[in-house]
C-alpha cells in the first residue's frame, strides 16, 4: 500500500520561486492535484514552481493523459517531462477502498486541490 506524502518542510521547498535564498510565496502549501489532460498538469507545475508541494493523484493503469502526448521520445512524453517536472506522483485507484485508505488521510493535510471541469 502506497503511504501518503510526509509534511513539506520549508527547507525542502525548491524551484523557479525559491532560488536565491529568498522564501517561496507558497512554501509550506501541500496541493493535492486530481486533474487530468493540459490545463490541470499546468497549473500544478505552475504552483510547484511557487514553491508548493504538489502530489498528482493519477490511475495506476493510465496515468495522466499527457504522459503520451506527443512529441515523444523513447517512450516519454516531452509535455509531460515539462509540465509534471516539480510535481511527484501518487498511483491510486480510487474506486478500490484500500486506496481510499491512502487518500483520506492526504485529504486532510491538503492545503489547496486541483479537480477537472
Amino acid at each position: 500500500m502506497a503511504e501518503p506524502p510526509a509534511p513539506v518542510e520549508d527547507s525542502e521547498v525548491s524551484g523557479a520561486a525559491g532560488a536565491g535564498g529568498g522564501s517561496a510565496p507558497l512554501a509550506g502549501v501541500l496541493v493535492a492535484d486530481f486533474s487530468r489532460h493540459l490545463p490541470g498538469p499546468l497549473a500544478a507545475r505552475l504552483l510547484a514552481d511557487l514553491g508548493a508541494r504538489v502530489v498528482k493523484v493519477e490511475e495506476p493503469s493510465a496515468g495522466d493523459p499527457v504522459r503520451g502526448a506527443p512529441p515523444t521520445s523513447r517512450g516519454n512524453s516531452a509535455l509531460a517531462a515539462i509540465l509534471l517536472a516539480g510535481v511527484e506522483s501518487l498511483a491510486l485507484d480510487l474506486k478500490q477502498p484500500s486506496s481510499r485508505d491512502v487518500a483520506d488521510p492526504v485529504s486532510t493535510a491538503i492545503s489547496a486541490q486541483t479537480t477537472p471541469l
